[in-house]
């Protein structure tokens, strides 16, 4: 049986939900748009040069300084985060918009990391002017679903827990990760798996060229195809269409 065939009764009741989901909510959480506002202020200062590092966790620094019982709680649900996408284009312009999947993944890790929430976190990003870039970054144990087309860099240094996008994504798929696992369900552009030392990463339909760039271990699973792989490949394993071709 095709992996296709198993992970599509897997995420049928995932979808369902999502879907129940997908309207416009009434409510926001203050404390998040606060923070965002304020992180968003920081990157801009004069003296700010930005590095994806740094600028994750100033996010979760903010987060933390809008939510004053932090420290025992927090005080956003799963529903605020989804809540927020929906919200986004409402607070910032598109160029910070494609940046701000590295607040969204600071949103979920903090989350998390409080309350190992079981089930999964939703994000509805289709309604958007614009792709989103790092969502995923340092994931490590959440479940993520994320509905409409992502930007680059999705799974960012992604540690475990699983990322399922309903949709296409761009370039560097899974940058530097070490375990966990990456759906995608469309396309993936250039540089799957780049840097990527284990885990797993599906890509349900086409690759574009130097897939598996510097990649050092894991498994990529391109079940389309597959438009070039990187001669900087070093190790781990691809596979196409269920064939191991390195």
């Amino acid at each position: 049986m095709k992996l296709t065939t198993l992970i599509e009764n897997e995420y049928e009741t995932i979808e369902q939900q999502t879907a129940e989901k997908a309207v416009r909510p009434n409510t926001k959480n203050d404390s998040i748009i606060y923070a965002f506002k304020s992180w968003l202020k920081l990157l801009h200062t004069k003296v700010y040069s930005r590095n994806p590092f740094f600028d994750y966790m100033h996010a979760e620094d903010k987060l933390k300084e809008f939510n004053p019982d932090y420290s025992y709680n927090i005080s956003y649900t799963p529903e605020d985060i989804s809540s927020f996408c929906f919200y986004l284009e409402d607070f910032c312009t598109k160029e910070n918009m494609e940046y701000s999947g590295m607040f969204i993944s600071a949103l979920i890790n903090l989350h998390y990391r409080k309350h190992t929430f079981k089930g999964d976190y939703f994000l509805h990003v289709d309604p958007l002017p614009t792709t989103l870039d790092y969502l995923g970054k340092f994931t490590n144990g959440a479940a993520i679903y994320i509905k409409g087309n992502t930007g680059r860099f999705v799974g960012y240094e992604i540690k475990s827990g699983k990322i399922t996008v309903e949709g296409n994504t761009l370039g560097s798929l899974g940058y530097r990760m070490t375990g966990g696992i990456i759906h995608i369900l469309g396309n993936a552009e250039s540089e799957v798996g780049r840097e990527m030392k284990d885990g797993k990463i599906i890509v349900e339909k086409n690759t574009g060229k130097f897939t598996g760039e510097r990649m050092q271990g894991g498994a990529v699973h391109i079940n389309g195809t597959i438009k070039r792989i990187s001669e900087n490949f070093e190790k781990g394993m691809i596979y196409n269409k269920g064939e191991r071709i390195r």
